[in-house]
């Protein structure tokens, strides 16, 4: 719901006594204000990039000369018509029936005024360019922009785009005009904006506009005004303009916009909020944490490697000057903001995103594109070492409410971007973005170390008819602003990681119809079309890839292992396509494709040559030719199609041979391709997705057998470990007000977790879920249950509560009003700020909770984040309370009161660690640390009503970032699981040495293992376990590490005469973890240069499932070859080693987290 926010006595009281109280105020802003855009005086000029970025800004004003301004030179002022009697400012802004002209006009002179202004600049002070410049300013007032002006064209260059400028140039200006001068402009922006207007992204404009300009005539009620335009868009919406609480945003009512009407909400609410902190009219909203949820759901998983997802940026991506890393530069430019005033955790991971997409980012420079004082804030976060790169982003997202999806894996981001009857196909306005036509129809995006693919003039070049991932008529184009007759536009989330999508297409205005879906699993997207019909007399074909190629258009183009042409006039139609495969332009850019069905195909490899005036007519857009070279290949469903259909897995980073070995042995089967479902399994993840394109029961297949039914639409995805079954299932019609009903076909236990929503109506002998999602708006809904019959180790131990905290929303609510809760990836924060008497404290509760009768036991894995917090976790019942309470420090406590302690232990809380309570049958309870004991026999507090909270209390306040809860019956020691090995490495009795080329260093807690020989084998060296025995069938190994040192490959093994069982850490920030050194089939990135739990669950067939730090890294790796029994950890035979360990522990059973 928006804000109507009411000044009333507020600012009756501040105008007691005149303004005049607020003087010093209003001159400390402008000063705030005017160092947002130079970067003050402060600035280190001799850093290369700042010295760089001066030069760029002195360019754009003057070049071509050492005596500005010159004839010769393209710079503003060097082309600027000085004449007495001139008609316009610039010859080509003369159109005075084009409103931007007047934008135009104003942005130029402040880009004169900045290299006037900025510090280090050689046009600083210079009088003659002052005097331009205010003489242009007082053009303007008199000829273009005043109170009597009658306004044309468009009213966003009068109410914001003219203004915004306006108020930018006089604070830079300020002491060098009049006040006669700065009366007069301002007169102008009141004129036509006295007071924020319309919505989203304007509305935070407008309300920027009315601000500045209030701070600049030092005007309280402006202010104020601008401060309550900016808090009324705070608020989360449920239609037409501004974020939605699924990370979507829309603006013009129903088009997708986060990258950019989006962006520029983001970045300027972030600066409004930062030049009023601290003042008399400081944003106090209780709704201002959203902007750090903004940050999370809506930009983070659509920024790549420093470019934003063009799916995103509407009609922008016609836009000469805008292509997808400068926008992602200046969405950046918000995150860099909100780290100067967010919570302490916000600020250090909004630092860590900074830091890996201005490091990823090799195509662009991040600082060319941003203010002065962005790039000396940036440089800051760039040269801490103590500000770690948050590295690659692994995640699933679906945008219900934008009909977007991203995925996000090693190597590769993809993008889906669709339209239904909730929004719009393409935006086509002000003559922009007029091959729009199928950006929306189904479109694909593959990110990956190509980063200029969709930049250099991409969509001026692109076959705009042929768009990857799209169906159409031929050579057929679209009206833009329509919905589609369809409401089946969606997806379902899985495990933050995995994820289907589906798009039940209609073209507007035609027949052509088709359902079409997406699965996206760990290193392959299978793409389905069925039901593909039509009867408009036209051929329609799906498109598989349309890729830039580059300069020389020579990129190899494998099909079925035979190399095709590489001639720019390459045409053919082919048959029995298995594999395509494509070179990439960069390493790390090669693209498999495999066809189960062995379809034919057409293809053809072409340069083509546009221009971007031809699809953004403005006035200024340039209109010389750009050639690019392509290569196009899509299936033709011929004319007047009828249940036409396609099937295709895209395999991203693929190399020609990992291709054909996939081929060999796809990961994917594809259940069935129908109208009524489509469906797929991924054999290494056990992974079933499903979508349901019909309210009528239906069952999905596998081996034969039912193993999945739906009785309504929806987005289902069934994965399945030893111990449990995890279910996703969403409704992407947005219009069931009822339930759907989903049967898994085989006998289950008891529930681990559900959503609220969810209920189990049987687990035998099939497992029966009704979810009610009436006004779930797309969401995804979640459910884990155990498997009959499983035993031994935590997987059936936590039999409970078994939660990662990947969406916290899934079975936990939050009480209380003085706090927050932000979802990571794969933790939650919960902030309370409350300190007031009992019920002002703020916390996490699970849902629907029963608490155990005696002995139980629950583990969590965590850290503060906050000086002076006493975070709290409790479980209680009408029998007991057991409370833990964790104050903040690097010699912080973990004790069992938070006032008087009986209990207490000295550690680091400030980093994580497990907490493991042990509660007895007499509710005493013991306290494990890292599966250390640390005391033991508290006692029960006060008992109460059933709760199981995590959060603060109601004196302190609290803020901990929580990994992972889990809660089982009984006494769960951890000797008791890690009952083969279970070593502290505090000292390496009981462990020998292997080999004479290295060396063991004993530290305090931890052993250090340097293995320097790259000789034969024979010549590595290793630690070894003494008289170890490896364990028969499932067990699970878990140990902490670090790498420390460049170009080496530390080996962790575990052999038998049965498997073998190997797991290989290469260093670096960007280090990896795999199952091979030399050809892993497993791989995951990370920095393994610190200290991580990696956790190796054996499988009873000796496949193997790695977890890092609680979150699933790979899954399915085959055992290697067999061999005498050995627990080692060291070198190999060809790389050096040098790892620290810090914990080696082996269990029986498969002890899941």
């Amino acid at each position: 719901m928006r804000k109507i926010v009411c000044l009333g006595l507020v600012i009756a009281g501040m105008l007691v006594g005149g303004n005049s109280i607020f003087a010093d105020e209003y001159d400390t802003l402008r000063d705030k204000w005017k160092n947002i855009w130079t970067g003050g005086t402060g600035i280190s000029t001799t850093d290369p990039d700042i010295a760089a970025k001066i030069d760029s800004m002195e360019d754009i004003v003057t070049n071509g000369c050492g005596a500005p301004p010159c004839s010769a030179g393209t710079g503003y002022w060097d082309t600027m018509d000085l004449s007495a009697g001139r008609t316009t400012l610039w010859p080509d802004l003369s159109d005075t029936s084009v409103s931007a002209n007047v934008t135009s006009a104003y942005d130029r002179l402040k880009a004169m005024a900045l290299a006037y202004t900025v510090t280090g600049s050689s046009l600083n002070g210079n009088s003659q360019l002052r005097n331009t410049i205010i003489n242009g300013l007082d053009w303007m007032h008199a000829n273009r922009y005043n109170p009597s002006t009658t306004t044309y064209d468009n009213w966003w260059d009068w109410e914001i785009g003219a203004p915004l400028r306006l108020n930018d140039t006089v604070v830079l200006l300020y002491n060098d005009l009049t006040s006669t001068q700065r009366t007069n402009y301002m007169n102008a922006v009141n004129q036509f904006a006295p007071s924020p207007s319309r919505t989203g992204a304007n509305r935070v404009w407008s309300a920027t506009v009315v601000g500045v300009r209030g701070i600049l005539v030092k005007d309280s009620t402006k202010i104020g005004l601008g401060r309550d335009g900016v808090s009324a868009e705070l608020d989360y919406v449920t239609s037409s303009d501004g974020f939605y609480k699924d990370g979507s945003f829309i603006q013009h009512g129903k088009y997708s916009y986060t990258g950019g009407y989006g962006k520029n909400m983001f970045k300027d609410t972030a600066n409004m909020m930062y030049l009023l902190a601290g003042s008399s009219w400081e944003v106090t909203d209780s709704d201002k944490v959203n902007i750090y949820k903004w940050a999370y759901d809506a930009f983070e998983p659509l920024i790549y490697k420093g470019a934003m997802m063009d799916m995103v940026r509407g009609r922008n991506i016609s836009r000469n000057y805008a292509e997808d890393h400068t926008a992602g530069h200046d969405a950046m430019i918000a995150f860099i903001r909100l780290s100067q005033f967010a919570p302490a955790s916000d600020a250090l991971a909004f630092k860590k995103m900074v830091k890996y997409w201005i490091g990823a980012d090799t195509y662009r420079s991040f600082y060319l594109d941003v203010p002065l004082e962005t790039v000396a804030l940036a440089k800051g976060i760039m040269n801490d070492s103590s500000i770690s790169s948050r590295g690659e982003l692994l995640r699933h997202k679906q945008y219900p409410s934008m009909d977007r999806t991203v995925h996000l894996r090693p190597g590769f981001g993809f993008g889906i971007s669709m339209y239904s009857n909730r929004v719009y196909n393409f935006e086509l306005g002000n003559d922009e973005n007029k091959k729009g036509w199928h950006t929306g129809d189904g479109m694909t995006y593959l990110y990956n170390n190509d980063l200029s693919q969709y930049s250099e003039g991409y969509w001026p070049t692109v076959d705009s008819f042929r768009l990857p991932g799209t169906t159409v008529n031929a050579n057929s184009g679209a009206s833009s602003g329509k919905l589609s007759t369809m409401s089946w536009v969606g997806g379902a989330e899985h495990q933050n990681l995995y994820g289907a999508t589906g798009m039940e297409f209609n073209a507007h205005n035609k027949t052509l119809t088709a359902k079409k879906s997406w699965f996206m699993f760990d290193d392959e997207i299978v793409a389905l079309g069925a039901g593909i019909t039509s009867t408009d007399g036209l051929v329609v074909e799906s498109i598989v890839e349309n890729r830039k190629l580059n300069s020389s258009g020579n990129n190899a183009l494998t099909v079925n292992g035979a190399a095709k042409s590489t001639a720019l006039t390459w045409s053919e139609t082919m048959t029995g396509i298995n594999t395509i495969h494509l070179a990439g332009n960069v390493t790390g850019s090669d693209i498999g494709y495999y066809f189960p069905t062995a379809p034919s195909l057409k293809g053809k490899r072409e340069a083509r040559t546009g221009t971007w005036y031809s699809i953004n007519a403005r006035p200024v857009t340039p209109t010389e030719s750009i050639t690019n070279n392509y290569l196009n290949f899509w299936f033709d469903h011929g004319t007047n199609p009828t249940n036409g259909s396609y099937s295709y897995v895209i395999l991203p980073g693929k190399s020609n041979s990992q291709l054909e070995t996939y081929a060999g042995n796809p990961n994917v089967t594809i259940l069935e391709n129908s109208g009524d479902v489509q469906a797929v399994k991924e054999t290494g993840l056990n992974l079933v997705a499903a979508n349901f394109w019909r309210d009528a029961s239906k069952t999905v297949n596998v081996s034969g057998s039912a193993y999945l039914t739906s009785n309504k639409k929806a987005s289902v995805l069934v994965s399945e470990t030893n111990d449990e079954v995890e279910i996703s299932v969403s409704d992407p019609t947005f219009s069931n007000t009822g339930t759907i009903q989903i049967e898994v076909h085989k006998p289950l236990g008891s529930t681990i977790s559900v959503d609220s929503g969810v209920s189990v109506i049987q687990s035998s002998p099939t497992l029966i879920l009704s979810v009610n999602v009436n006004g779930a708006r797309g969401k995804t809904f979640h459910a884990v249950i155990s498997k009959t019959g499983t035993g031994g180790g935590t997987g059936s131990v936590w039999n409970m509560i078994n939660d990662n905290m990947s969406s916290y929303s899934s079975g936990w609510s939050t009480t209380g009003t003085t706090g927050s809760v932000t979802q990571n990836s794969g933790t939650v924060t919960i902030t309370d700020t409350g300190t007031s008497a009992s019920g002002s404290y703020y916390y996490l509760s699970k849902d629907s909770f029963t608490p155990p009768a005696g002995a139980f036991t629950f583990e969590t894995r965590l850290k503060t984040n906050a000086a002076s917090t006493v975070n709290e976790i409790a479980v209680r019942s009408g029998n007991y309370q057991i409370p833990i309470y964790i104050t903040h420090g690097t010699s912080g406590t973990v004790k069992d009161r938070a006032i008087s302690p009986t209990k207490s232990y000295t550690l680091n809380t400030t980093v994580y660690h497990s907490y493991r309570v042990v509660v007895h049958a007499n509710y005493t309870y013991d306290l494990y640390v890292d599966d250390v004991l640390v005391w033991s026999g508290a006692a029960s507090d006060t008992v109460g009503t059933a709760n199981l909270r995590i959060g603060g209390n109601n004196v302190n306040t609290a803020n901990l970032t929580v990994d992972t809860f889990r809660m089982g019956t009984g006494e769960i020691t951890p000797a008791s699981q890690w009952d083969v090995v279970n070593e502290s490495m505090s000292n390496t009795t009981g462990w020998t040495t292997s080999g004479t080329t290295g060396s063991i260093t004993q530290n305090t807690g931890t052993v250090t293992i340097i293995d320097t020989g790259t000789g034969s084998t024979g010549s590595y060296f290793y630690l070894t376990k003494s008289g170890f025995t490896p364990p028969v069938g499932a067990f699970t190994l878990e140990f902490i590490a670090k790498s420390k040192a460049a170009n080496t490959i530390n080996d962790v093994i575990v052999r038998s005469a049965n498997y073998l069982i190997p797991i290989y850490i290469t260093h670096g920030t960007s280090g990896t973890v795999t199952n091979d050194r030399t050809s892993p089939t497993k791989t995951y990135t990370l920095d393994t240069t610190v200290f991580h739990t990696y956790r190796v669950i054996i499988h009873s067939n000796y496949t193997y499932d790695l977890y890092v730090d609680g979150t699933l890294a790979w899954s399915g790796a085959a055992s290697g070859a067999t061999g005498t029994n050995a627990l080692m950890f060291g070198g190999s035979n060809t790389p050096i080693a040098n790892m620290e360990v810090d914990e080696v522990r082996i269990g029986n059973g498969e002890l899941t987290y």
